[in-house]
């Protein structure tokens, strides 16, 4: 009798034993959890949660002086610089398929007075670029958004590689016709 009195306080004990590690678990993963948020704030938005009040001279200083910065660029992108109309461009766009074309018309937009004589002289130069640039385009290259922002970004490189006194800020599309 003392015997099965003693196995039945050793599996309670046991039992109990048992109880307490689904909760540990539980409490382990709560805590890793925790821990992997804390660290991806700090990795993603070092801002946010300070450590030791405020930010040395230097930091400060250069956090003035990148404001100060983004204000002249943002200043810079609200004056409109001058606009140049460019003739239209009718391309063939490569289609194994089906024949496509390309009707486009552009204002560029010149940081200065300069640049305009400038393109003028380099005209031919300016229209061949873009003429082999557009007639290698596909129509699936420049159906979306985000395929017009990158041929605009195009048209801004190879226009602005022949400039020497001044550049292009931006390209206009004032026609877009592709059929």
């Amino acid at each position: 009798m003392a015997d099965e009195e003693r196995e039945e306080v050793t599996e309670e004990a046991a039992g109990g034993g048992k109880g307490m590690l689904p909760l540990l678990i539980i409490v382990a993963a709560v805590v890793v959890v925790l821990l992997g948020a804390v660290i991806a704030l700090l990795i993603f938005a070092p801002g946010v949660v300070p450590f030791g009040g405020e930010k040395p001279a230097a930091e400060t200083d250069s956090s003035v002086q990148e404001s100060a910065a983004k204000e002249e660029t943002q200043e810079e992108a609200e004056t409109l610089g001058i606009l140049y109309s460019m003739p239209p461009f009718i391309v063939n766009l490569v289609d194994p398929t089906v024949q496509r074309y390309l009707k486009l018309k552009v204002e560029l937009e010149l940081n200065n007075k300069e640049v305009q004589a400038e393109i003028d002289l380099r005209m031919p130069q300016i229209k061949d670029s873009l003429l082999v640039l557009l007639s290698s385009k596909t129509f699936i290259d420049i159906k979306t958004v985000e395929g017009k922002m990158r041929l605009r970004m195009e048209i801004i490189g190879r226009i602005n590689n022949f400039l020497t006194s001044g550049r292009v800020k931006n390209v206009y599309f004032t026609e877009f016709v592709v059929q």
